[in-house]
């Protein structure tokens, strides 16, 4: 077997065995699974893929034409997918072949065997038929330029030198179709796509028209929006936070994002190492200290809001009895002393119950709602036994448990029975006056 020989084979195994699994020289998303890193060595090559005729009715059939340059080297291998849209056809079935989809990309076209020229690019044919329903597709050509360069000691080809190119073609069919950009945020204006637009029969969410916004995860941002002091390029125009207005800034020694007063008037929107648009650090020498911080019990105003410790000092004891530590010790901390337990919906004995106890209301009574109420039943009484009420009893259909003070009924009634009173007094006052 000649050395030329050797080398063909070699590589053709190489890159079918070693990179191709599936075996493609390249899928979607950096390559096969098991050559993430193969063939990435080398200078990219050029990729173009033309379809004849350029479009088809539904139903229809285009032959697709792949080119790979000699940019590394006189061989290249390619991958051909529209990710299940339509149905592929082989033109040469030595020299290509059909790959179902698996777990690592979809289906396509490969190569059998990496392709040489040494005389022009290397090229590579497939055919597909369009779906029955007008709509549009998108190629997708992943291709290799190798070098075939041959280790003298395992006859096993270098991939190191080899490099890896991709190139997108837009195909509508049954429709004359337009490019459009992918617009993930919405805002109506699209982003840049290496690989090329996409090709649709019409606009549809997702996709604009122009490719110029320069930050597509931010609707916000875009070539119509308006530059403001945010150090960020609102409007796209690869200017920041230009031709506005100077802000009073602050003096930020920490650069902790907090300044202290007095103000001055700066230009550069706030973008100045050392100075802040925003006031309030109590500490400026402590990058830690500042509005926002988590306070933590160390003695010190961590969040500048005039109190040292706030809610984080050591807490001990329940109800009643429950203190807060003057330091940062738990040790420190001393519980209250419990008082007897009374109906006022609180733990006074510090037990962690509130208002327990059978001695906390006159008897007869019971603790409801942080109020005694009920008293002693007497003969013939039963008990009330509604939803919300204990220890009352019922006499003669009302509940005793449940009556109201005698303070509910009388003040209503004195306020309706008076005006009619004076209306009377009144009366009699005109009729004596006639008869006089």
């Amino acid at each position: 077997m000649t050395r030329e020989l050797r080398s063909f084979v070699a590589i053709g195994v190489s890159m079918l065995a070693a990179c191709l699994s599936a075996p493609a020289v390249a899928k979607p998303t950096g390559y096969n699974l098991v050559c993430s890193n193969c063939h990435d060595g080398g200078a990219q090559p050029t990729v173009t893929v033309t379809a004849m005729p350029t479009t088809v009715a539904p139903g229809g059939v285009t032959t697709l034409t792949v080119s790979v340059t000699r940019t590394n080297g006189n061989r290249a291998g390619f991958f051909v997918t529209t990710r299940g849209k339509g149905e592929f056809q082989l033109v040469d079935a030595v020299g290509t072949r059909l790959i179902a989809a698996s777990d690592e990309g979809p289906a396509g076209v490969t190569h059998t065997m990496p392709k040489t020229s040494t005389t022009g690019d290397n090229v590579f044919q497939v055919r597909w038929k369009a779906p029955a329903q007008m709509g549009s597709v998108d190629f997708d050509v992943y291709a290799v330029s190798a070098t075939g360069k041959i280790s003298p000691t395992t006859n096993m080809v270098f991939p190191e030198d080899d490099g890896m190119g991709h190139k997108r073609l837009g195909f509508s069919f049954g429709c004359a179709g337009s490019s459009f950009w992918p617009d993930t945020d919405g805002d109506g204006f699209g982003a840049t796509d290496p690989d090329g637009p996409t090709q649709l029969c019409q606009q549809m969410k997702g996709f604009a028209v122009t490719s110029d916004d320069c930050n597509d995860g931010d609707a916000a941002i875009n070539p119509k929006a308006t530059e403001v002091c945010n150090q960020v390029d609102d409007d796209c125009d690869g200017k920041v936070d230009e031709d506005l207005p100077p802000v009073p800034l602050y003096k930020d020694t920490d650069n902790d994002g907090y300044g202290v007063p007095p103000a001055v008037m700066m230009g550069a929107c706030g973008a100045i190492n050392g100075f802040s648009p925003r006031i309030g650090d109590c500490n400026d020498n402590d990058r830690m200290i500042h509005p926002g911080v988590k306070e933590t019990c160390n003695a010190v105003d961590d969040d500048c809001d005039g109190r040292l410790d706030n809610g984080v000092l050591p807490t001990c004891g329940v109800g009643w009895c429950a203190r807060t530590s003057a330091s940062c010790s738990a040790s420190a901390c001393i519980p209250g002393k419990p008082r007897p337990e009374v109906c006022n919906g609180f733990d006074d004995d510090c037990n962690g119950v509130v208002d327990d106890g059978a001695a906390i209301c006159p008897a007869g009574q019971a603790c409801v709602n942080a109020v005694c109420v009920g008293a002693g039943a007497d003969a013939g009484t039963t008990p009330d036994t509604r939803p919300g009420v204990t220890g009352g009893a019922t006499a003669g259909g009302c509940a005793i448990g449940d009556r109201p003070p005698v303070g509910r009924w009388v003040v209503p009634v004195v306020a309706a029975i008076v005006p009619l009173l004076a209306r009377g007094w009144r009366r009699r006052r005109r009729s004596a006056s006639r008869q006089a």
